[in-house]
């Protein structure tokens, strides 16, 4: 009877534990970023490149903050406008998920330009530093006409947003130059039944 009630003890303490380390990681589904108690986002942060093959500018903004709970670095493009092109006409040549993919690189390899934790930067021990991007599951192209800014548009979330996170792997060349190693995305929550004109991020297999 005692070896039962022990028996008992170490089921609900092991029952706890996982319902307590699901609830650290917990996803949400809404904002699509992990739930960690004092990871605060910084200050949004925006960069022009031109976007590689074409006369077009994309105008990235995005934040960045170092996730106590994964011991990792990660990012966050800004909701909405957090990708941005001009002209708007450089939306009907571009696939959205090419777009993000080249943002996600070129934010990853310049991360010991702006001051930041240096914990993102890759460390001694293999050169390499994993990061992670939440994205959402579809987006599609809107456009606008700004009297400064001039023709634009910008990726939205569809509707069915779902949730995709991309996991980004950097490290060091011979030169001491960050590159990008790895790129490979996860499904969290798939978006489901994307409307017309709609671009799905990453797919559940």
């Amino acid at each position: 009877m005692k070896i039962m009630n022990i028996f008992s003890k170490i089921l609900i303490l092991l029952a706890l534990l996982i319902i307590s380390a699901n609830y650290t990681y917990a996803i949400d589904e809404t904002l699509c970023d992990d739930l960690c108690p004092g990871s605060e986002w910084s200050t949004p942060i925006s960069e022009d490149v031109q976007y590689p093959g074409t006369n077009c500018t994309l105008r990235i903004t995005y934040s960045w903050r170092w996730n106590e709970c994964l011991g990792q670095c990660e990012f966050l493009l800004k909701e909405d406008g957090g990708i941005k092109l001009f002209p708007a006409s450089c939306s009907t040549s571009v696939n959205p998920k090419e777009v993000l993919e080249f943002a996600m690189e070129f934010i990853s390899t310049r991360i010991g330009i702006y001051p930041s934790d240096p914990r993102c930067y890759p460390n001694s021990e293999d050169n390499t530093q994993t990061f992670n991007y939440y994205l959402k599951g579809c987006y599609h192209w809107v456009g606008y006409l700004d009297p400064i800014l001039g023709s634009y548009a910008k990726l939205e979330p569809c509707e069915s947003v779902g949730c995709c996170i991309y996991v980004v792997v950097i490290g060091l060349d011979e030169n001491g130059k960050l590159i990008l190693i790895n790129m490979s995305s996860n499904v969290n929550s798939v978006c489901t039944d994307p409307d017309p004109g709609c671009f799905t991020i990453c797919e559940e297999e």
